[in-house]
């Protein structure tokens, strides 16, 4: 699943109906925004323009954070990893979000999940984070 599944016709369509989901912090929305996550709209250089997903995550806020949480140490793509650590940090700050998935990390069961939640965590940590979002904005879209 993910960007490739999404028809290219209605991408502006897409994009408010992600918004709306944001703005209106439908929580029900969330699982949906989740599988979408990788959704690149445009290479701005706003991840929350760029990934439409994210800026309704953190809209929602908390509920989101709960989700993203849990579906971290099982997600295998890198990017959609640095995807939802960034709705993270956009919610909670460096510091919270780091001390979130540390507490995930503790908590973890098995080598690959706690492979993923280290990786995540790194990727928070870094000292050029917010480069790296400018970088996740500005990335070409897949074709």
């Amino acid at each position: 699943m993910g960007e490739k599944d999404i028809p290219p016709e209605p991408a502006s369509q897409l994009r408010s109906a992600m918004y709306l989901l944001g703005e209106l912090r439908t929580v029900d929305g969330i699982p949906v925004l989740l599988e979408h996550i990788d959704y690149q709209y445009s290479p701005y250089g706003v991840l929350a323009e760029s990934f439409p997903a994210v800026r309704a995550l953190a809209n929602i806020g908390m509920p989101a954070v709960q989700a993203i949480l849990a579906a971290l140490p099982k997600e295998a793509s890198a990017l959609r990893r640095q995807l939802m650590c960034s709705v993270i940090y956009k919610v909670h700050g460096r510091y919270d979000a780091v001390r979130l998935v540390q507490r995930a990390l503790a908590a973890a069961d098995g080598a690959k999940q706690k492979a993923n939640l280290k990786a995540a965590l790194q990727w928070l940590s870094s000292s050029d984070l917010d480069a790296k979002m400018y970088a996740l904005a500005m990335r070409k879209a897949r074709q």
